[in-house]
């Protein structure tokens, strides 16, 4: 019979099927013919009704080319598409890459398909991924699929095996993914030929799914040395991560050993003072080992005016119109470079004065910018950060990233899309991490919204999966720049020293007299020397408390003769210290910031080819609906 006849015997048939006026698949007739080397061709006749509903230009197929065997493994099972045709004639196809399905829409965007029925044919090659057993071969086939958005009607598959097999076992299996319903019948049966089909209509996502067996020896079984080939190859890109996780992991682990750890801590004794060259500043950071929460430096710059203060090189008094710093001068009282130049962004000249209100002052922010400059010459001398070997593990985890993203998906202008989406949310983030991290939350906010709306179409293009595991090697690079950092041999001795000053500053006086003996006795000027290092080290509340229980008792050593207390003393001694330092840092933080600107107004997890229900052989009735290969669905389009 001819192929035209063929068409036009179908099309007499849909005289009453067309009465029902319904989208539907009215007719699934699939042929399958397993060959020797173990590759099946398969031809699909779909015949649909179109209303120009679902059905406007064509239909799509959908059909799996990747499949989860378990333990995060997959197995590939490329097409080769032969033919399509619509009516008889040949159809235009337009495939598309799914994350574990190739979708083939057949039918052209600008042409509309007319009411009525239609038949659609599909002709293509592709692994069967048999089941071998000891003395049989199983074909476990999803002949529909259960992804289909329209009812199948009628439905029937055509298996025809190798020449001289003689099939051992079949069964049928129809319904919903996973039912083990047997609603079919045996056509026909002879030989290497086998015909079924179900008892029954079949509604949308229910599909039908057939298992059969034959003797071994028929077609070839690949070998295990094959086999492990062909799972490497379809596994590659779990393996890369893999080995990209481990091998980042393990490359910062023995950098964190080697430099991370830094110089073991020494012996720890209580001092009663520091080295000469150590400011409050110096102390303060290689304690807390970094800014920590005070990013914008303001608590550092706090503690340095109460240095200065207390040192006569600024003067610090409170009026109606807010803090009033006044610039003074020491004879013989040595300053620091570092506090000399930030004396000098603030106010240029002796006796000059700034009032720090409720508004922003930009000689305060330049300041901060001067003093957070000093920071980084205290960094290099007392930290090693690794850094080169730090940017090596995040160059790697880079192109790492970018090459997961590209293995993601087949679709290689998806795969651009998303490195560059990626790659702007990186860009982005690390925006935002500074604008949080230096108090403008209004300019943060938005710029974590466009990263997360770039991290949103990135995995849409290739998927949460890939761009998580992104997202992952990242933060493995963000935790390694804070563990490989240590400190130097200078920056080890020197917290040392600190651990034992701080005892000092931080214990009861009869604790400090009982393990050291000789520790100075207390005095204003001991107490004013002292106090920005405890600030500095978090312990100025032991210290006044230490301070004013002696000034109670009445036992601080004489004043010297040209001494004389500043204020600012008075005022910690009489309660107001807490209340100074909260409202000094709170000053200082409102000044620092300026003010801002005017605002403007479908993917398939397919089925393992080892699914046998209950673990008997499905050709047997161990499988169900939906098992085994083949399978998809499709639609109108």
């Amino acid at each position: 019979m001819s192929g035209r006849l063929r068409v036009l015997l179908w099309l007499c048939c849909f005289c009453a099927f067309g009465l029902r006026a319904e989208e539907a698949i009215q007719a699934y007739d699939v042929r399958m013919q397993v060959e020797p080397s173990g590759e099946v061709l398969v031809t699909e006749r779909i015949a649909v009704m179109a209303e120009g509903k679902m059905i406007v230009r064509g239909i799509y197929r959908d059909i799996p080319v990747r499949y989860r065997l378990g333990n995060g493994l997959l197995r590939s099972t490329p097409l080769t598409l032969i033919s399509a045709t619509r009516d008889g004639r040949p159809e235009s196809v337009t495939e598309q890459r799914l994350e574990h399905a190739l979708r083939l829409r057949l039918g052209g965007a600008d042409v509309r398909l007319e009411s009525g029925p239609h038949v659609y044919e599909l002709t293509y090659r592709m692994n069967a991924q048999l089941l071998h057993h000891a003395s049989v071969d199983e074909l476990y086939w999803n002949v529909t699929g259960n992804d289909w958005s329209l009812p199948i009607r009628h439905a029937s598959v055509e298996v025809l095996l190798p020449e001289g097999a003689q099939i051992q076992a079949a069964h049928g299996y129809t319904g919903y993914r996973g039912s083990r319903e047997g609603a079919y019948e045996v056509l026909e049966q002879q030989g290497n030929r086998l015909r079924l089909a179900p008892t029954r209509e079949l509604d949308a996502r229910e599909g039908f799914t057939v298992a059969l067996a034959w003797q071994a020896g028929l077609v070839t079984r690949p070998g295990w040395w094959d086999e492990l080939l062909v799972l490497l190859a379809d596994n590659l890109r779990r393996i890369l991560l893999v080995a990209a996780f481990s091998g980042l992991l393990l490359f910062y682990a023995l950098i964190w050993w080697a430099k991370g750890r830094g110089p073991a801590k020494g012996l720890v004794i209580p001092l009663f003072e520091l080295p000469r060259g150590v400011s409050p500043l110096m102390a303060g950071y290689v304690w807390r080992r970094g800014l920590k929460h005070d990013r914008k430096g303001v608590r550092a710059l706090s503690i340095m005016f109460t240095d200065l203060a207390i040192r006569g090189w600024l003067s610090l008094q409170r009026d109606t119109s807010g803090l009033v710093l006044t610039r003074g001068e020491v004879d013989g009282d040595a300053i620091r470079e570092e506090e000399r130049r930030v004396l000098n962004a603030l106010i240029t000249r002796e006796g000059g004065s700034l009032t720090l209100g409720g508004r922003y002052e930009p000689r305060l922010a330049n300041a901060l910018e001067v003093l957070l400059k000093s920071v980084k010459g205290i960094e290099r001398n007392n930290f090693s950060n690794a850094i080169g070997h730090w940017l090596f593990g995040a160059f790697f985890a880079l192109v790492t990233g970018i090459a997961l993203l590209v293995t993601s998906t087949g679709d290689a202008e998806a795969a651009n899309n998303a490195v560059w989406l990626m790659l702007l949310a990186m860009l982005l983030g690390a925006g935002t991490l500074y604008c949080l991290t230096h108090g403008m939350i209004g300019a943060g906010l938005p710029l974590l919204l466009f990263a997360l709306a770039c991290l949103g179409l990135a995995a849409g293009l290739v998927g949460g999966d890939a761009v998580l595991q992104c997202l992952a090697l990242f933060a493995i690079v963000a935790v390694a720049r804070k563990l490989i950092r240590s400190p130097t041999i200078a920056g080890r001795r020197l917290l040392d020293e600190l651990e034992g000053y701080r005892n000092y500053l931080s214990l009861a006086e009869r604790d400090v007299l009982d393990k050291a003996g000789q520790a100075p006795v207390m005095s204003i000027a001991l107490y004013e020397r002292h106090l920005p290092y405890a600030m500095a080290l978090g312990v100025e509340r032991q210290w006044t408390q230490r301070f004013t229980a002696e000034l109670r008792k009445g036992t601080l050593a004489p004043v010297e003769v040209d001494y004389q207390p500043q204020g600012f003393t008075q005022l910690m001694t009489s309660g107001e210290a807490m209340t100074l330092a909260w409202n000094l840092d709170r000053m200082l933080m409102t000044a620092s910031v300026p003010p801002e600107a005017p605002r403007s107004v479908d993917s398939f997890s397919g089925s393992s080819s080892d699914d046998s229900g209950s673990g008997s052989s499905a050709s047997h009735g161990g499988g169900s609906s939906g098992g085994g290969a083949g399978g998809g669905g499709g639609g109108g389009w």
